[in-house]
């Protein structure tokens, strides 16, 4: 619950309370927001299968097979849609340093697994820290602000991770 209010908080819909007849018209399955819950589910059976791969191989082979599903895609991408190939080089090394910093958060993630380290904790804490850091560095390079509303949102988001990733000892 605490996870749905710092949602609300966040998207901006918390300033429109008092018209809650026109905040549930502006939601809409609209295509960033259908994006958005196909990357949270696709990312929600990322991290099950990273836990289970880590199971039964290395880190470093899960992580190979994980880049091995690259290929196709890419194939389909380059295949399927019409391409802008030349762009700006800073654009050029901002997209490399994008790939190479996601895929050493996977390798962290997956080690993480393969460290004993348990989904139901492994998962919400990666959940929760990633953002935050986007915003610090959204704040520090990009000029954006976080205000009241926002903050509590943070802190909500912060709640709830810490709430999912504590363990109940079961007494048999």
């Amino acid at each position: 619950m605490l996870a749905v209010l710092a949602i609300t908080l966040l998207s901006g819909e918390a300033k429109n309370f008092a018209d809650p007849v026109a905040v549930l018209k502006r939601i809409s399955l609209t295509p960033w927001m259908f994006y958005s819950f196909v990357a949270m589910i696709c990312w929600g059976g990322f991290s099950a299968t990273q836990k289970v791969s880590t199971n039964h191989v290395s880190a470093e082979l899960s992580y190979l097979a994980w880049c091995a599903a690259f290929i196709p895609i890419a194939i389909w991408i380059v295949i399927s849609k019409p391409l802008k190939w030349d762009m700006p080089s800073a654009i050029l090394w901002s997209g490399l340093a994008a790939g190479a910093l996601n895929s050493f958060g996977v390798i962290a993630a997956f080690a993480a697994y393969r460290c004993e380290g348990k989904a139901a904790i492994v998962t919400p804490l990666a959940a929760t820290v990633q953002p935050m850091v986007t915003i610090a560095l959204a704040y520090l390079f990009l000029g954006e602000r976080v205000g009241g509303i926002e903050s509590l949102g943070i802190a909500l988001a912060i709640a709830s991770a810490i709430a999912l990733s504590r363990e109940t000892k079961v007494e048999v």
